[in-house]
C-alpha cells in the first residue's frame, strides 16, 4: 500500500479504509475498492464467474480476491474484511452451513433400547430356565458389535474406494445425503468450462489466408501477457507457424497491442480498437452460428481490417459424457447457474444439454436458487469451483467442488472434492454413495435378523458361552466381507434413460421478464429465474 508518500508491504489485517494499494500484473487484490489511476484486466472468474477478463480503467471498481492480469493500477480501498464481497461471501458461507439439516441415524436411536432389552431378555431367560450360563450366553451373542459396525466399515470402505477415484469425502454423512438426489446443479466457468480460452475460429477477411491472420498476430501478442494473447501463441505455435517476436509492443490498456511491423502500425484487441469506419465489417466477421460464446480478437494493419480471431472458454470434454449418466441413474434436472452474461451461459447449457439455466447471478441468489430447488423435498447436488459458488455449495443437499482449479473458500465448504476436475466423477460419486447405502442396510438387516435368531437359539439353551462367541464373530465377518465388496470396481448403470427425460430444447435467448418483489421472476421458457444484476 501507499502510506504517507511511500510504499511498504503490510498483512492483510492491517489494511483499512482509504489505503491506496499499488497492485501489479498477476497480483490478488486484496480488497474492494476503485481504480484511482492506472488501466488494467482484471480476472473476475472466481468471484462473480464472468468468464472474460474485464478492463478496468480509472473509477471502476475492483473486487476483493480477483486477480489483476495486465497493467499497474492504483486502487482506493473502500470495503476491507467482512465487509468486502469476499468477506460477505464467507459469511453466506456459514449462513448456509448453519441452515444444514443434521441427519440423525436412526440405529443411534435404537441402540438407546437394545441393551436394556437384551439384558431384560436374558434375566427372564435365567428365571424361566433357572440356569445362569443362558444368561451369559444372550450376553455374548447378543453384543451390538455387528450392528456397531454395520454402517462405519461400509462407510469407511466407501471412502477408500472414492479416494481411489481421485475423490475426497469430507464425512460419511455424505452417502446418506446422497441417496435422494434428484437435481444437480453445475456452474459454468470453469466446471463445465475449463475456464481457459483457447482459439475456437480464424476469420480472415478477403486475399488474407488463416495462416497468415495467426502470424501476424502471434507477433503482435507474443509479449503480452493476457490470457487471449497467450492462447493466440499457443495455438500458432501448435500449427507449426513461425513468427518473430515484436520488438517493440505498445500495451493499450482495456483495448489491445500495438507496435509497428514494416513501417506500418499494427493492432490486436477488441473491437474498441477498430476506427468507426470498420465496425460494421467487423461485424460480418461475428460468428453468428457458433455452437459456443466467442471473444473476437481483430487485427488491423495500417487501417485495414485483417480478421478476426474468435477465442472461447472450452467446455470440458467429459461435460456430455457426465451429465449422460447422471440421467442413466436417474436424475430427473441438470440445472445450470452462472455469474457470467446471459449469451454465454445459455449457449453453453444448450450445448451440454442443460434442463434449467440461470446467468447472471450473485453469490446471494445463487443460495436462494439452490433453497428453491430444494422444496418439496428434493435433493439438490451443487458442483462448483469459485468464491461465489462457496455458499451454494453449503447449502446444498450435497456440495461437490473441483480441487485442481477450486479456491479455498469453495474446497471448504463442499461436502466432497473431485481431485482431478474429472466430472465423469460425479456419477461416480453418487452411483458409489447409493451402493454403500444398500451395503448399510443390507448389513443391519443382517445384523437384527441373526442376533434375533441367535437370542432366541441361546434362551433355549441350544449352544453355550463358547459357541456364542464363534457365533458372534461370524455376524462380524459376514458384515465386514458385505462391506469390502464396496471396494471393488465401481461402474455406472447403463439403464435406459427414465421415461419422460427429454434433451433440452432450444433457449429463447430474449431477456427475463420483470422479476417479482424478492428476486425471482418468470423466466425463459416459463422457468423461475433471477433478475438481471
Amino acid at each position: 500500500v501507499r502510506r504517507n508518500n511511500a510504499d511498504v508491504v503490510i498483512g492483510a489485517e492491517q489494511l483499512r479504509v482509504g489505503d491506496v494499494l499499488v497492485v501489479q500484473p498477476g497480483e490478488r487484490i486484496a480488497g474492494d475498492g476503485r481504480i484511482a489511476s492506472g488501466t488494467t484486466s482484471v480476472d473476475e472468474s472466481m468471484v462473480t464467474g464472468e468468464s472474460i477478463p474485464v478492463d478496468k480503467a480509472v473509477g471502476a471498481t475492483v473486487l476483493a480476491g480477483t486477480i489483476n492480469l495486465t497493467g499497474s493500477a492504483e486502487v482506493e480501498v473502500t470495503r476491507v474484511g467482512e465487509h468486502s464481497a469476499l468477506g460477505q461471501t464467507i459469511a453466506l458461507v456459514r449462513m448456509a452451513q448453519a441452515f444444514q439439516p443434521q441427519i440423525v441415524r436412526a440405529a443411534d436411536k435404537f441402540f438407546a433400547f437394545y441393551t436394556p432389552i437384551i439384558l431384560g431378555l436374558s434375566v427372564v431367560a435365567w428365571w424361566v430356565s433357572n440356569v445362569p450360563s443362558r444368561m451369559i450366553t444372550m450376553w455374548v451373542v447378543g453384543c451390538p458389535c455387528a450392528m456397531l459396525l454395520a454402517s462405519p466399515l461400509a462407510i469407511v470402505v466407501a471412502l477408500a474406494r472414492a479416494s481411489r477415484s481421485g475423490i475426497q469425502i469430507k464425512a460419511g454423512a455424505f452417502i446418506e445425503a446422497s441417496v435422494g438426489l434428484d437435481t444437480v446443479v453445475f456452474d459454468k466457468t470453469g466446471t463445465l468450462t475449463t475456464g481457459i480460452f483457447v482459439v475456437n475460429s480464424v476469420r480472415p477477411t478477403a486475399g488474407v489466408s488463416e495462416d497468415e491472420l495467426l502470424r501476424l498476430a502471434a507477433t503482435v501478442e507474443n509479449r503480452s501477457s493476457h490470457p487471449l494473447a497467450r492462447a493466440i501463441v499457443n495455438h500458432a505455435k501448435s500449427r507449426g507457424i513461425t513468427f518473430t517476436a515484436a520488438a517493440d509492443v505498445k500495451i493499450l490498456e482495456g483495448l489491445g497491442v500495438e507496435t509497428q511491423l514494416d513501417g506500418q502500425t499494427v493492432r490486436a484487441g477488441s473491437v474498441k480498437i477498430l476506427p468507426p469506419d470498420l465496425v460494421t465489417a467487423a461485424q460480418d466477421l461475428e460468428a453468428a452460428h457458433e455452437e459456443l460464446p466467442v471473444v473476437p480478437v481483430y487485427l488491423v494493419r495500417g487501417g485495414q481490417l485483417l480478421g478476426a480471431i474468435n477465442m472461447t472458454d472450452e467446455i470440458r470434454p467429459e461435460a456430455r459424457r457426465a451429465i449422460r449418466r447422471l440421467r442413466n441413474l436417474g436424475v430427473n434436472k441438470i440445472v445450470m447457474m452462472t455469474g457470467d452474461r446471459r449469451k454465454a451461459a445459455q449457449m453453453v447449457g444448450q450445448a451440454v444439454g442443460c434442463d434449467d439455466i440461470y446467468a447472471e447471478l450473485l453469490p446471494s441468489q445463487k443460495v436462494e436458487l439452490v433453497r428453491q430447488l430444494q422444496r418439496g423435498n428434493h435433493g439438490v447436488a451443487m458442483i462448483g469451483d469459485g468464491i461465489n459458488d462457496a455458499p451454494s455449495l453449503a447449502a446444498a443437499t450435497v456440495g461437490i467442488a473441483l480441487g485442481l482449479r477450486g479456491t479455498d473458500a469453495a474446497i471448504q465448504a463442499a461436502d466432497a472434492v473431485l481431485l482431478k476436475d474429472d466430472l465423469t466423477r460425479v456419477p461416480l460419486l453418487i452411483y458409489l454413495a447409493r451402493q454403500t447405502r444398500t451395503a448399510i442396510y443390507q448389513n443391519l438387516i443382517f445384523a437384527l435378523v441373526f442376533a434375533g435368531a441367535a437370542e432366541a437359539a441361546a434362551a433355549l439353551g441350544w449352544f453355550g458361552p463358547v459357541v456364542a462367541a464363534l457365533v458372534h464373530m461370524l455376524a462380524v465377518v459376514v458384515i465386514a466381507v458385505n462391506s469390502v465388496r464396496l471396494a471393488g470396481n465401481v461402474g455406472v448403470s447403463r439403464k435406459p434413460m427414465p421415461a419422460g427425460v427429454k434433451p433440452a430444447g432450444p433457449i429463447d435467448p430474449s431477456p427475463t421478464d420483470t422479476p417479482a418483489s424478492g428476486g425471482l421472476g418468470a423466466g425463459p421458457l416459463g422457468r423461475p429465474a433471477f433478475s438481471t444484476v
